[in-house]
């Protein structure tokens, strides 16, 4: 089954946070698959939300509770989120869309797309893309 994990960050589980990344409070992932199938995994808290921003430990971290993860999907570019399109095998996306039943149905319509960079960071070929739906 081709198929790509995303994360995104929720107080609420409806709504996308308008938070930089490592101060949100809980991560929902989700497989899709080519098909455009959604299918909710689970959340996981994110301890480290207090934990001060200085250097890449913070965001090294994050990535260790998100490692089984594909895609990174915030509503807005952060220091750490460019960092991690250029250092990380995460593929970090941006959704301007608030809700996120809306952000999971556009990287299910984008999916090839999203998949493509997706397949090129597992081959090592990282690049500092962020592509930004609306």
């Amino acid at each position: 089954m081709v198929k790509i994990r995303v994360a995104i960050g929720s107080e609420n589980g409806v709504d996308i946070d308008n938070s930089h990344l490592g101060d949100i409070a809980r991560f929902y992932l989700y497989d899709i698959d080519k098909d455009g199938n959604i299918k909710p995994i689970e959340y996981r808290d994110n301890p480290y939300q207090k934990m001060d921003h200085a250097g890449d430990n913070k965001m090294n971290k994050i990535l260790s509770i998100l490692k089984d993860v594909h895609v990174l999907i915030a509503r807005q570019k952060s220091p750490n989120f460019k960092r991690i399109a250029s250092k990380t095998k995460y593929q970090p996306i941006i959704i301007k869309e608030k809700s996120i039943d809306k952000a999971l149905e556009t990287v299910a319509k984008n999916f090839k797309e999203i998949k493509a960079l997706v397949d090129k960071r597992t081959t090592k070929e990282i690049s500092e893309e962020i592509p930004t739906y609306e």
